[in-house]
């Protein structure tokens, strides 16, 4: 068993629900794990034209769904997988996403692999004019966040129909919960997998932790992460994970740390 984490604190910053594997991954290499979770999933607001789309998933060519929260909130809000026709494709943004679905009894999500980008989505063959153009899509996915793939879709003839079934919201902690965690359980590295996540932890740290912030290493999930880091102020070692999954994020932890 490698060594490279033996009793340093790592901050995992995944919302509730989405940690615990990623937790379990680290104490395993001898590290203790606190999550630490900067953003909070919840439902959009108005689901009422969201309902209206799912009770007419027959119309649309192709279903897209961009994350797993995606996927959650849109069976919570009335999605059902026997409502979805079997000539309907079904894309998800990466494997975890369409592990999601087979969660939820669609078997047939297809991903572009372990990058999960919104680029990678696009690139399949599938995705691009000559499949795609005047043929309706349904894209599920949380309000504000990326344009590129609604965009990208859009300029590609689809005709696009948005379901934006949750938001990330800035989560609210008891009075000193988060200076208790600087003082009792100082981070050696943090682990962010968004820029909403970036923002919500510089939001939530206390200024006089600020600069100690700005100093602990940070492992991400992709290169625009790590620009938006250096943006917000970061000056420490930022890591990028090659496979945006728990394994992955944990081979950049290990690569990070030196193993």
């Amino acid at each position: 068993m490698t060594q490279a984490l033996a009793n340093k604190c790592v901050w995992v910053t995944r919302p509730q629900g989405q940690a615990d594997l990623l937790c379990q991954l680290i104490e395993q290499q001898q590290a203790e794990a606190v999550h630490f979770p900067v953003i909070e999933i919840r439902p959009a607001g108005d689901t009422s034209d969201h309902v209206a789309c799912f009770r007419q998933l027959d119309q649309y060519y192709a279903i897209i769904f961009t994350s797993r929260n995606a996927v959650n909130a849109a069976f919570a809000a009335g999605l059902h997988a026997d409502a979805i026709a079997s000539s309907t494709r079904v894309w998800a943004i990466g494997a975890a996403t369409a592990e999601q679905l087979h969660e939820q009894g669609i078997e047939k999500a297809a991903h572009a692999g372990g990058q999960a980008d919104s680029e990678a989505l696009l690139s399949l063959p599938e995705l691009q004019s000559d499949q795609i153009n005047g043929k309706p899509i349904l894209l599920v996915k949380g309000l504000g966040g990326r344009e590129l793939l609604a965009e990208t879709l859009i300029s590609r003839g689809a005709s696009l129909q948005l379901a934006e079934v949750y938001q990330r919201c800035l989560p609210r902690f008891e009075t000193n919960f988060v200076t208790n965690l600087w003082q009792n359980k100082s981070p050696d590295v943090i682990l962010v997998t968004s820029n909403d996540g970036l923002k919500n932890l510089v939001e939530l740290t206390p200024d006089e932790y600020r600069t100690q912030l700005y100093r602990t290493p940070l492992v991400l999930m992709s290169m625009r992460m790590l620009d938006y880091a250096k943006y917000a102020g970061f000056i420490s070692t930022l890591e990028v994970a090659v496979e945006k999954s728990d394994p992955g994020l944990l081979s950049a932890l290990l690569k990070l740390s030196g193993d």
